[in-house]
């Protein structure tokens, strides 16, 4: 089993529920989240603004299995890969160690 989370600026959530959505990820949870970056970079290169100005966002998570996971970590990976989405999707897998 694995733990997968993925994060979104908020402007493209959606479409990050839309591939959960036609990969059949039965159970997820989705909170909002602010991002703060205390760096300045260039703000083209940057997922997080610069200084006190936060960026709205969203973590995604669910439980789910390994054949699962990679097929959706693949998905998001071709997503960010074949669009204009100046801000790619972050996604990890942690391994799950003991459940009950």
């Amino acid at each position: 089993m694995k733990l997968l989370l993925l994060m979104s600026i908020e402007e493209y959530a959606g479409e990050l529920r839309k591939i959960m959505h036609r990969h059949r990820v039965q159970v997820f949870s989705e909170t909002n989240i602010v991002g703060f970056r205390l760096e300045e970079q260039e703000i083209e290169s940057s997922w997080f603004s610069g200084g006190d100005r936060g960026v709205y966002s969203h973590l995604f998570f669910s439980f789910i299995g390994q054949e699962h996971a990679k097929e959706l970590m693949d998905a998001v990976d071709r997503y960010n890969r074949e669009t204009d989405n100046p801000h790619p999707f972050h996604g990890y897998l942690l391994n799950v160690e003991d459940n009950i």
